[in-house]
């Protein structure tokens, strides 16, 4: 790690990488169903049930885990002059504080290639669009895309690749009190880095269009029978647990005082592959 930079508190600076292998083209508004699939089969494949909180994210009682657990990742291809939306593959973190004997004894069933053997396919499952296969990225160089360095910097500006879900809903109304709703919005978007185990940026600014090419809008109406390219289609709402409207949803540029290290996630979806940023140039922004 540069001595200078900042690490995340919560995630170790390393992902592993799935790149596909088969199944349908997968879209960046696809995240949620994709990053749920893999969260799945990481779960029954682990041999300790039920598994650990920090592969799971819930206490053995089915509470919330109260220390730093595996977010599910979807990385699209951003930033890039033929950026289209759709995803080069999938990724997990590694919490703080699980060392590689715990870690591969719960994934290694998953991701590990059995002995003998050069690789393993995961398979993960969709009810809607049919299967795909993935293996551990192992290709050198790999694309750029599937290199865990492309995601984790270390950066000084970084901006959403997929939105970020507030953590709790806003009392001023977005269209009656534009400014207010806008200060109410990125002060949760500072609590939530914190929260996430990130230091507190120097600045920050929300929008609904991303600052990266390629990402689609934050939010929007999608049209039934819409012929519009599903990369250019706004992303779907975080479903809510408890049937309360979703959640607001944003794309946010950060710029901190000093690099650093991702992965950088914030938000309620954090763990879900919403939230999810990626190093940009340190240019001013060009939207507010």
């Amino acid at each position: 790690m540069p001595p200078d930079a900042t690490p995340n508190r919560h995630h170790l600076p390393r992902l592993e990488v799935l790149a596909p292998t088969d199944g349908p083209v997968l879209w960046a508004t696809q995240t949620l169903r994709i990053t749920a699939a893999l969260r799945s089969a990481a779960m029954l494949a682990c041999p300790q049930q039920p598994p650990p909180p920090w592969l799971s994210g819930h206490g053995l009682g089915g509470e919330p885990a109260r220390t730093p657990h595996v977010a599910f990742l979807a990385l699209p291809l951003v930033g890039r002059p033929h950026a289209d939306g759709h995803l080069q593959g999938l990724a997990m973190t590694r919490p703080a504080g699980v060392h590689d004997a715990e870690w591969w004894r719960c994934v290694g069933p998953l991701l590990s290639p059995p002995q003998g053997s050069g690789t393993r396919e995961v398979r993960l499952y969709d009810g809607r669009r049919g299967a795909w296969s993935f293996r551990l990225e192992d290709r050198v160089p790999p694309p750029r895309p599937l290199d865990a360095p492309t995601w984790l910097g270390p950066a000084t500006t970084w901006a959403t690749a997929t939105p970020v879900v507030l953590d709790r809903f806003t009392k001023a109304d977005p269209a009656a009190q534009p400014e207010r709703w806008a200060q109410e919005v990125t002060a949760s978007l500072r609590a939530s880095l914190s929260r996430a185990g990130l230091p507190e940026p120097a600045e920050a600014r929300i929008n609904n269009t991303a600052w990266h090419r390629g990402v689609p809008p934050a939010a929007g109406a999608t049209r039934p029978g819409s012929t519009t390219s599903p990369g250019r289609q706004p992303y779907p709402p975080m479903p809510s647990h408890d049937r309360r409207p979703a959640k607001p949803r944003v794309h946010a540029w950060l710029r901190f005082d000093r690099p650093v290290l991702g992965p950088v996630l914030a938000g309620a979806g954090r763990f879900r592959g919403y939230g999810l940023f990626h190093p940009c140039r340190p240019a001013s922004p060009t939207t507010s």
